[in-house]
């Protein structure tokens, strides 16, 4: 456990214990120990793949039995309460929504350049809306300074909002700037899916709504972005592009791109 970065102590009372791991604000790490066998997994990074452990070498086909009935059930433990405490999130989300008003301009969107399609106010934050299927589940708030925060256990995974009607091609992005960048240079509706993470979940969700769609990526240039660019233009049978800095220009996606070298370039750029 120690080797994929979970620190705890496990106990060895043969029952189902959940924790969190590195970077979690959930508790997706889970461990079932009973002293000299047990598994452990996270849902967040690992799915639904485990680990089993044995001092003994191989299990038997009855510890295995009893571990995977433990482990089913905690997931469907798991699931309930995510969804309890999604669908409360969503109700909120519907009220703050509501009672927002419409965005006729925000200190974050002059700094980072870009208009607000669609986005509402609450009192200093802006208000992106997170769907899924045609449901409002959460919020992300956007401070002036830019600190960015989703309403606190709402659902994030697979979660997009969606800028412009499409038509022959759409794009994904992950945050709103950026999104709102590729949507004013090109035309093309865009998908701001908020993290990297949800690139690829999104990309199955579109692919799948709107076949025959042209689905490219606007991919942040950093590690993390461009693999999970990649995964998703796989998905959707699609390419993702990403911006290309000089030397000692700072910046990663195509918002910064835009300031650092104007709109009419970027838009040269993406085109190429």
């Amino acid at each position: 456990m120690l080797e994929h970065g979970f620190d705890v102590h496990p106990i060895p009372d043969g029952k189902i214990h959940r924790f969190r791991g590195p970077d979690d604000k959930n508790r997706n790490g889970w461990y079932v120990f009973h002293g000299d066998h047990g598994a452990f997994g996270n849902w967040r990074t690992m799915g639904n793949s485990h680990i089993p452990w044995s001092n003994r070498g191989d299990l038997s086909t009855t510890e295995l039995t009893v571990l995977q009935t433990k482990i089913s059930a905690a997931k469907r433990k798991r699931e309930q309460e995510d969804k309890a405490r999604h669908d409360k999130v969503a109700k909120q989300a519907a009220t703050l929504w509501e009672e927002a008003t419409l965005c006729i301009g925000h200190t974050y969107l002059n700094r980072k350049g870009v208009q607000s399609h669609g986005l509402r106010v609450c009192g200093i934050h802006l208000m992106v809306p997170m769907y899924l299927d045609g449901k409002l589940w959460s919020l992300q708030k956007i401070a002036p300074d830019g600190t960015k925060r989703f309403l606190t256990g709402g659902k994030v995974s697979g979660c997009y909002y969606p800028i412009g009607k499409p038509r022959e091609r759409l794009w994904l992005a992950e945050g709103y700037a950026t999104a709102a960048t590729l949507h004013e240079l090109t035309g093309d509706a865009v998908a701001c899916c908020f993290n990297a993470d949800n690139l690829a979940k999104v990309a199955t969700t579109l692919y799948r709504k709107l076949p025959g769609i042209r689905i490219t990526v606007g991919a942040d240039n950093d590690k993390t972005g461009l693999e999970s660019a990649s995964r998703a233009a796989a998905i959707a049978g699609g390419k993702f592009i990403y911006p290309e800095f000089d030397d000692g220009d700072t910046g990663t996606d195509w918002n910064d791109f835009a300031a650092a070298y104007g709109r009419k370039f970027t838009r040269e750029a993406i085109r190429g």
